[in-house]
């Protein structure tokens, strides 16, 4: 009875343990293209903006009626200070290189992800690329 017990235990801990990294693996995937999503769009926006230029002239004015069409269109997520931010991030990274879409999905047996993905092996969520954008864009601000 004992055996069994033991080994009903170990079923309950390796079916835990699958949906754990089951579910830290999607966590990860959803921020790595959410990043890939939010660069493009940055990229998008400064093409519009810049029509092959080095500057934009009106970009403020583009940014608020975008948000707007956005917000109806996809919902949360599109203020103009979410636009800017993704802006910023095109311009900070114009060498972004995402990984191809098939890197992404493709995982090792044990639920890693290759490590040539990543020189470090972290992964930076959405929301530390906007806070590195926030602070160097605070720092800029700062030089005037």
């Amino acid at each position: 009875m004992e055996l069994e017990e033991n080994k009903y235990n170990e079923l309950l801990y390796h079916i835990g343990s699958t949906l754990q990294t089951a579910k830290q693996n999607a966590i990860k995937a959803i921020n790595v293209e959410l990043i890939i999503a939010n660069w493009k769009i940055g990229r998008y926006i400064v093409d519009f903006e810049q029509h092959g230029k080095k500057r934009a002239g009106y970009g403020k004015e583009l940014l608020v009626t975008l948000s707007a069409d956005l917000k109806l269109k996809f919902g949360k997520g599109f203020s103009r200070s979410s636009l800017q931010l993704m802006r910023l991030f095109y311009i900070n990274y114009p060498k972004f290189q995402p990984l191809a879409d098939e890197d992404l999905i493709r995982q090792t047996v044990s639920g890693e992800f290759p490590k040539r993905q990543t020189p470090s092996g972290v992964f930076l969520s959405w929301s530390h690329y906007a806070e590195l954008l926030n602070i160097g864009y605070i720092c800029y601000r700062r030089t005037f």
